[in-house]
């Protein structure tokens, strides 16, 4: 069914149960943001494509490592789609908050991301791609100009809004700029990408994140990249074994 026809029934219609996403790839820029995860079956490499062999604690779904950033991500996802069927992409990885309210370690669910620097410089100010008049903001795959996730993964994180970037912000004045433009929560380089590709396929799609850093002058000195990475294999292990435990029931 093409995602046109499900007019993002997922997002505000309620929880969708695993047992209806049995297929699920999960898509990541590098091994390092998913390896305690990957560690819980063991996972064979097919190139960038990894497949895990079943344990007594089931078998893993298949994991994507693009490499970083909206290219690599486009490539190497549009050319796994090709010749592979999923019911679920979910993009997931580590983020820098703009939002003080989301302390470092903390898992969000990405329900919209743009591509934030898609457009032009007129003199001081910004034109994003839509204001330029070349794609309208309602043209199929956007919603007034974003990309919004068509799946609800849990009620029990918090939702925010992305962007992607190719470059991360570290300067106070670009931080301020960015912030006025879209308002975002957090920021990474690959989200939008995702969204991008699943939409166009037809896909549902959904989008995790742990806060690494707080985006600031950069200062990786307070960044703890550790513990977003151990918050996230630990979401998202929970979050697959609690819904297979639940695939026989109606959940809403």
């Amino acid at each position: 069914m093409g995602i046109g026809f499900l007019t993002f029934e997922c997002l505000f219609q309620g929880y969708l149960s695993y047992m209806q996403f049995m297929n699920i790839l999960i898509v990541v820029a590098t091994q390092a943001e998913i390896q305690p995860f990957m560690n819980k079956w063991a996972y064979v490499a097919e190139k960038q494509l990894f497949r895990s062999t079943a344990n007594e604690q089931g078998q893993g779904p298949d994991i994507l490592i693009t490499g970083p950033g909206m290219v690599n991500t486009i490539f190497h996802l549009t050319k796994i789609l090709s010749h592979q069927n999923y019911d679920l992409i979910l993009n997931a990885g580590i983020a820098g908050s703009f939002n003080p309210s989301i302390p470092i370690g903390s898992v969000v669910n990405v329900y919209t991301d743009i591509f934030s620097e898609w457009g032009a410089e007129d003199g001081s100010q910004f034109l994003n791609i839509f204001e330029m008049g070349l794609i309208d903001k309602n043209q199929f795959p956007y919603q007034n100009g974003e990309l919004m996730a068509n799946f609800r993964i849990s009620e029990n994180i918090k939702k925010v809004k992305g962007i992607t970037v190719n470059k991360v912000h570290g300067d106070q004045q670009s931080i301020n700029a960015i912030m006025k433009l879209f308002h975002p929560d957090i920021e990474s380089m690959e989200g939008a990408a995702v969204f991008f590709v699943a939409a166009m396929q037809g896909l549902h799609f959904a989008q995790i994140r742990a806060i690494s850093n707080v985006v600031e002058k950069r200062n990786r000195e307070k960044w703890d990249i550790p513990l977003a990475i151990d918050s996230l294999c630990l979401f998202l292990f929970n979050w697959l074994q609690n819904n297979d435990n639940k695939k026989n029931a109606d959940v809403h």
